[in-house]
């Protein structure tokens, strides 16, 4: 294998989760030109990974939205030459990409809506058993290029200096020089976010009893209706970092309480002591499949008895998450520092 592609063309987590899979490639084929296929939201978290020679972005949702537009990126992926793609995400148009792209050995899940008769090599999806991480999951489709499971733990995210400098600016400027929390009040779906006055009351532990600062990061809607709940003093970072000035702030960050959201897996890449909450309990949703790879890390969920899970069209408005007090959330983040 001369050029290997890999595709991963979904969200953060889901990314930083594909970077083990980078490094196990490149120990098995150390002179092959590595690139990956990611969509720009994503583009900061591989754009300098040193196994990787080339890093394409495929904007499904701008510049490639159209049909014509993604034929014309299938005949920039021909000229490439590359010997097999790996698609991680399956999809109807990431596969229909390796296609026309005349790429020889086609990899990926089996799942004829999604196009999978494009693929040379399937295997069948199990991702939704969620019995085990995201990250070992994307390994299993190594296996058609011979290469055995590892089920690593490696994930990478690089901080460089600029990013480190730019937060180190901001924290003076907010006078913010010791310990400090950074609460991620928002996620994808409303089965993942905790309520805004947990959040807010979990804050107001920090600032009464620990003394410590606290930031706020998410979407803006979500962190602002946290901040009306909060009369003491906070910083509110609401969608004003870019990935790599986001991963900064993490890697100083004393403890970090989050959704079930992509940031977590970078935090898990930096080190940073992470406690994450769970609401939805359907199976391929929850930690087993969801949770950080790292021993850092601490991952709360209340079972009510839902049988099944509903997920995002739960009829009982998230009670799962309401049933999440504050006093355990304390409790678990006390176990981890």
């Amino acid at each position: 294998m001369k050029k290997i592609l890999l595709i991963r063309t979904d969200r953060i987590g889901d990314v930083v989760l594909t970077t083990p899979c980078i490094e196990i490639l490149r120990t098995h084929f150390p002179e092959a030109h590595l690139a990956m296929m990611v969509q720009p939201k994503t583009y900061e978290i591989v754009c300098d990974h040193p196994h990787l020679n080339e890093v394409l972005v495929y904007d499904k949702y701008g510049e490639n939205r159209s049909w014509p537009s993604s034929l014309k990126f299938s005949q920039h992926l021909k000229q490439k030459h590359f010997d097999v793609a790996i698609v991680l995400n399956p999809s109807f148009r990431n596969h229909f990409l390796t296609y026309l792209a005349r790429i020889p050995m086609r990899i990926g899940y089996h799942s004829r809506k999604k196009g999978s008769f494009f693929l040379t090599h399937t295997l069948k999806n199990l991702k939704g058993e969620g019995k085990k991480s995201e990250a070992f999951y994307n390994e299993d489709l190594l296996q058609f290029l011979e290469i055995p499971p590892r089920h690593s733990r490696k994930l990478y995210f690089h901080v460089p200096i600029a990013a480190q400098a730019f937060v180190d600016t901001l924290l003076i400027k907010n006078s913010i020089g010791g310990p400090f929390a950074v609460l991620n009040v928002s996620a994808s779906s409303p089965s993942k976010i905790w309520p805004a006055p947990s959040f807010a009351s979990l804050a107001h532990w920090f600032l009464t009893k620990k003394k410590m600062p606290i930031i706020l990061i998410g979407n803006p809607d979500t962190c602002n209706r946290v901040s009306q709940f909060l009369s003491l003093p906070h910083l509110n970072l609401a969608e004003t970092l870019n990935l790599k000035q986001l991963g900064a702030l993490l890697q100083k960050t004393t403890v970090f309480i989050s959704a079930d959201t992509g940031p977590v897996h970078m935090a898990a890449a930096l080190g940073t002591p992470t406690l994450v909450i769970f609401g939805r309990t359907l199976a391929g949703l929850g930690p087993e499949r969801w949770a950080p790879l790292s021993e850092k890390t601490m991952t709360l969920q209340k079972n009510i008895g839902c049988t099944p899970c509903l997920a995002d069209h739960c009829q009982i408005n998230f009670d799962c998450l309401k049933a999440m007090n504050v006093e355990s959330v304390i409790h678990a983040i006390q176990q981890l520092s």
